[in-house]
């Protein structure tokens, strides 16, 4: 993930997508971008004008079964947000590309890591 000032906000994402963060106060941010295989994770902390970089990586999946692909996701993310403590939660929309399997087992991945982020009370904010 990268992140960019603009117009005096941060903007984080990759080249598919990109998340408008306001910077008001300091606030510890976890984004995700879900896969059934893979999952991506950046983590960063504002404050003020300021972003300050924490941790990134990903969590890969080695389960075969897609019951058990999706716990592991729920498991990693959970893990994810008892390591770091964030304030806020982010995570990337599904858009519907050739595959609808595919689009369907990446809706159930952000589902997997959704819940982990409500189950801590944290605020799920999803971008495209």
């Amino acid at each position: 993930m990268r992140y960019l000032k603009r117009n005096g906000q941060f903007r984080m994402g990759s080249n598919y997508h990109c998340l408008l963060v306001k910077t008001k106060n300091m606030a510890i941010i976890l984004g995700i971008d879900p896969g059934s295989r893979i999952t991506g994770y950046g983590v960063i902390n504002t404050v003020g004008q300021r972003i300050e970089y924490i941790a990134s990586g990903c969590i890969r999946i080695t389960e075969k079964e897609l019951p058990q692909r999706l716990g592991q996701v729920f498991a990693g993310v959970t893990e994810i947000i008892e390591t770091y403590n964030p304030e806020q939660f982010a995570i990337e929309q599904v858009f519907m590309g050739k595959n609808a399997d595919s689009a369907l087992k990446l809706g159930q991945a952000r589902g997997g890591a959704i819940v982990a982020a409500v189950q801590h009370d944290l605020p799920v904010a999803e971008y495209a």
